[in-house]
């Protein structure tokens, strides 16, 4: 079965199936996708979405500022509502500009493994909410995105991959992916007119997603908290719903 899917207007699009768990079953295929962003799809990428690959559920994890600047939030696809989760990572209470400029005060300019751990903290209670709605049945299909659909999509899946019992280094392989959609992430952010001021390649670099930032996060979800699992009930999921997620996604 395809894993990474093209579409007209959108990128980074893949599904999260197929993957060994720890208890020998496997991630059920089609039920959550990952994606950048969703305001470009065409016509003809909604009908797929809504008719080949069955969403029903949008995990949005931008900031509302990030709706101004790129666009809204999808709520229907060809004319049928789907479920939409608005669950910013960045505190709602500051402006993207001001996240931004903490995270880079906090931990410099470029993307590392302590600005995802923060995103965790400020962003867990819509963490919350999403893994809630991975336990009801009825929400199913999901697509989980932000802009890029790699940062913070990438923080989400990976708690949900290990969750589900996938081997760490497989989840920071799965995550590295994302690498193949830089190109067409730079283009969606320079036709939205909001290229940074720096040298290209060193914008692309920073856009890089490296296996290893990935592994180092697991890593400090260990020390500091335990496990996936172990973040998700402190941060306010129940035992029974983290449960039910593992019942309707590794068969």
């Amino acid at each position: 079965m395809d894993r990474q899917i093209e579409f007209e207007g959108t990128f980074n699009f893949r599904d999260i199936g197929g993957y060994e768990t720890a208890g020998g079953g496997t991630v059920r295929w089609r039920r959550v996708f990952r994606s950048g962003a969703l305001d470009l799809l065409t016509e003809a990428d909604q009908l797929r979405f809504r008719d080949e690959f069955g969403i029903a559920t949008v995990i949005d994890l931008r900031h509302p500022d990030e709706t101004e600047m790129y666009g809204p939030p999808r709520t229907q696809l060809a004319g049928t509502a789907v479920t939409l989760c608005d669950a910013s990572l960045m505190s709602a209470a500051d402006t993207y500009a001001a996240h931004v400029v903490t995270v880079n005060e906090l931990y410099g300019p470029e993307q590392t493994t302590e600005k995802y751990g923060y995103l965790m903290t400020t962003g867990s209670a819509e963490i919350v909410r999403a893994f809630e709605l991975f336990a009801d049945e009825s929400a199913q299909t999901f697509v989980v995105h932000c802009t890029a659909g790699k940062d913070r999509t990438g923080i989400v899946i990976a708690l949900l991959l290990e969750l589900l019992g996938v081997e760490r280094e497989q989840i920071a392989a799965e995550y590295e992916l994302s690498n193949t959609a830089v190109p067409q992430l730079a283009a969606y952010i320079e036709a939205k007119g909001r290229t940074p001021e720096m040298p290209r390649d060193e914008w692309l670099a920073r856009m890089a997603t490296p296996a290893k930032r990935m592994v180092d996060l697991l890593a400090l979800v260990e020390r500091d908290h335990g496990s996936a699992r172990d973040f998700l009930r402190a941060s306010g999921v129940s035992d029974a719903s983290l449960d039910r997620i593992v019942e309707l996604l590794v068969e």
